[in-house]
């Protein structure tokens, strides 16, 4: 049997059993550990026929959610892992709906999340009755951690009465958090037994703030390997690569909170279900215990209060004005260029250039020309989506086209010239 011939007869046996699920009532009432035993049978003889494959080549075979008969439940919500997300969030992991860029009619659906964030960069909380004062305690010095490291950026606080949308933290079997504001009122993250390290009360608040796992990156296998056959049959959804995530353009990060460690849902002790590929990233590394860097440059630029530093050269500054004058030009380099003629020290992206100034990109110098959809742009094409907005790339690769998937666009200011 060859690798399409395998792949057709397990997509009819997917719908095999898609057809016993959704028609039970009129054929036959499965044992649900049957149903469990058998949905796992399915997608072991999926991954174990790939990896036999010559130079394990899975081309279009990759595992997928759906090839993992993982899909929404009767409320249009599905939980993977430890995170629980919407109908949208999950068409848009998937990769059954467009992540959203201009002209595509998603972007006014919120499809790069501005619906999931929380206003003024706060999010909300209560304890339930469950949370006794002791784990109360345990929580709020973990929260306090990530205010501070967060240095005014977002606030975890706690809720008001004015405060519309919250969460209400319990205790119900496991860890576990909606992704990012369900503007439903009360949602919920649960800490239960288990769950009150300080790295994993960060991970599911930063779940609840909007983001996803690091190892789900479309780019992860770039920097590590997923050992499918280590990993327990019941998990494999939580180690499918996202088809769409927003990155925000940070580095992919192996130390983040919110990377699985390398025995994650292993199958027996001293298995590694992930391995690094990552020069400097040790596999023993993967998932650190402490928020880094790039954990909180994300959330910064997620919520758009990223640092605005220039370098001028060996010293930072708030703009390039604010350089040391002492020396005048010699220290005006970096970010920074010497403007002879007002003797000054500017920034090298003039204020005379075309920026953004909103979308997901917003204050970001425009890349001129990109190649999107097949045409060169040289000037803002309407966003068509809202046709009193012009847009721009913001970051375009090696062959000039426009990167997708990762929110790198926004609306163009008024110094922009318009296509047409």
């Amino acid at each position: 049997m060859n690798r399409h011939q395998f792949v057709a007869e397990f997509q009819l046996l997917q719908t095999l059993l898609f057809y016993i699920e959704t028609n039970k009532t009129e054929i036959i009432e499965l044992d649900t550990l049957n149903k469990k035993a058998m949905r796992n049978s399915l997608i072991k003889c999926f991954l174990v026929t790939l990896v036999a494959l010559p130079n394990h080549s899975y081309g279009n075979s990759e595992l997928t959610f759906e090839g993992a008969l993982i899909g929404l439940d009767g409320k249009n919500k599905v939980q993977i892992g430890d995170m629980i997300l919407d109908e949208f969030q999950f068409a848009s992991i998937a990769g059954t709906q467009d992540v959203g860029e201009p002209g595509d009619g998603a972007a006014s659906s919120g499809i790069f999340g501005e619906q999931y964030r929380w206003p003024n960069a706060e999010l909300p909380y209560t304890f339930s009755s469950q949370i006794d004062n002791r784990l109360q305690g345990v929580i709020k010095d973990a929260i306090s951690d990530f205010n501070n490291k967060m240095n005014g950026c977002i606030k975890i606080r706690p809720k008001t009465s004015q405060d519309k949308d919250w969460v209400d933290i319990i205790k119900d079997g496991g860890c576990w958090s909606y992704v990012g504001r369900q503007q439903t009122g009360r949602q919920e993250i649960s800490l239960s037994t288990g769950c009150h390290t300080q790295r994993t009360i960060q991970h599911e608040f930063i779940h609840a703030l909007g983001f996803f796992h690091e190892q789900s990156r479309p780019d992860r296998d770039q920097h590590v390997k997923i050992n499918w056959k280590n990993i327990q049959d019941e998990e494999y959804g939580q180690f499918i690569r996202q088809k769409t995530s927003l990155t925000f353009d940070v580095p992919y990060d192996g130390r983040s909170v919110m990377h699985y460690t390398p025995t994650a849902f292993n199958k027996d002790r001293g298995l590694n279900s992930i391995e690094s590929k990552m020069a400097d990233v040790a596999t023993s590394e993967l998932g650190g215990k402490v928020m880094t860097e790039n954990d909180i440059l994300k959330l910064k630029r997620m919520y758009r209060c990223e640092d605005k530093t220039v370098s001028c050269g060996r010293h930072t500054a708030t703009s390039c004005q604010g350089c040391p004058q002492g020396n005048g030009r010699g220290w005006c380099n970096g970010d920074c260029t010497w403007n002879a003629r007002q003797n000054v020290c500017v920034s090298k992206v003039s204020e005379d250039k075309c920026k953004t100034v909103g979308g997901p990109s917003a204050n970001q110098p425009c890349v001129f020309p990109f190649k999107w959809n097949g045409k060169t742009y040289n000037s803002c094409p309407v966003d068509s989506d809202d046709t009193n907005e012009t847009w721009c790339s913001t970051k375009t690769d090696s062959n000039g086209n426009h990167i997708t998937g990762q929110g790198l666009w926004g609306h163009c200011g008024s110094k922009c010239k318009k296509e047409g």
